[in-house]
């Protein structure tokens, strides 16, 4: 069965190798040229309550932070999600990747949706970015990082198996 899987998760990465040239330069433009950004009101509103704020506005919501944590506000400056995370990147086709506690870009890292709800609990290492609707995850399992596919929705598509 462990083999299968393997083949499973070595085909899956040949295939997504084989579509990474156009996919991310597609990426590349679609976003700059589909991203809204803040009107300089609310971003000034904004920088004034926040230290630091995202001018990009994805998927209707905005990255803030304060006091050594990030949230989420929509475009008019409401805040959406609460400042609770260490780390966290823009939405991205409803999710966004965030962690409760990071050191040096690796630690507890989940998925959220637009309302804040966790859809994967923060327990990965890391995430990658989602292309075609999978991420590679990494956990540590007795002290070694081991590597699978997660989707969207929070289930592994492949276990954390993988050197």
């Amino acid at each position: 069965m462990k083999n299968i899987k393997f083949i499973f998760a070595i085909l899956l990465v040949c295939m997504m190798f084989a579509s990474c040239g156009s996919k991310f330069e597609s990426l590349k433009w679609s976003k700059e040229l589909t991203t809204e950004v803040l009107s300089p009101e609310v971003y000034s509103s904004l920088n004034n309550e926040y230290e630091r704020v995202s001018p990009f506005i994805c998927d209707g919501l905005v990255c803030v932070y304060k006091n050594s944590r990030y949230g989420y506000v929509d475009k008019s400056g409401k805040l959406v999600v609460s400042c609770i995370y260490s780390m966290a990147e823009d939405f991205e086709d409803g999710c966004a990747r965030v962690a409760k506690s990071v050191d040096s870009w690796s630690g507890e890292w989940g998925l959220i949706d637009t309302d804040g709800k966790e859809i994967v609990a923060c327990q990965y290492h890391s995430i990658d970015k989602f292309i075609d609707g999978i991420a590679i995850a990494s956990k540590e399992i007795d002290d070694e990082y081991k590597y699978g596919f997660i989707n969207k929705f929070g289930k592994e598509v492949v276990e954390a198996i993988y050197d």
